[in-house]
Formats: structure tokens, C-alpha cells, sequence
């Protein structure tokens, strides 16, 4: 925001909504990118193309309460300080193993 500072409330809600404004209105550039992607998508695919459906929308952030509940079988949130200390752990032990050449990359 043009400073080192911490962002107030206000500052934070206005960069939200410029972002919003700013990332949904495509530029030269991106509808380059878009023709590209169209291009190679219609060589594989037998269906008319629409640069609209490959336009990527941006909205605002989701509240936790809006989040989508944790995928049983997809990578866990995680949710308390108790379990980024455990996910801490077991990284640095892996990393432990890893110097001294107990684990392979």
C-alpha cells in the first residue's frame, strides 16, 4: 500500500475491492494468454471454444465460516497453533533425516 506499515481495516477492504476490479477486467496481454490457451485447447478437443469459459474470475476472499468443509481424503487445514507445532515437527524431523542422507529426495 505504498508503505512498510501495517494495513488498517479500511486500507485492506479498499485493496479488496480494487483487486476485484483490477483482476476481472482482462488486459492486452491476458487475452493473448487466452487466445493460446484456446488454440491449443481446440487442437485436443472437438467442441467450439469460448474465451469466456477460459476467463478466470476473481472474487473476494471466503470467511472461515464460508470455507468449504476439510476433504476426508484430501491434505487436513490446519486449524490450531497445537497442530502447525506437530506439522512443524514432523517436517523438521524429515528434514533431520534428510542431512544426514536417512531419506532420499
Amino acid at each position: 500500500m505504498g508503505w512498510s506499515g501495517p494495513m488498517t481495516h479500511r486500507q485492506y477492504a479498499a485493496w479488496i475491492e480494487w483487486l476485484e476490479l483490477e483482476w476481472n477486467q482482462p488486459s492486452r496481454d491476458n487475452y493473448y494468454a487466452l487466445r493460446i490457451v484456446a488454440e491449443i485447447k481446440r487442437l485436443f478437443s472437438k467442441d467450439a471454444i469460448d474465451l469466456g469459459e477460459l476467463k478466470i474470475q476473481f472474487g473476494r476472499p471466503l470467511t472461515p465460516q464460508e470455507m468449504p468443509p476439510d476433504d476426508p481424503n484430501g491434505p487436513k487445514r490446519l486449524r490450531s497453533k497445537e497442530d502447525v507445532a506437530k506439522a512443524k515437527e514432523k517436517i523438521d524431523k524429515a528434514m533431520r533425516m534428510y542431512q544426514v542422507g536417512l531419506l532420499k529426495p
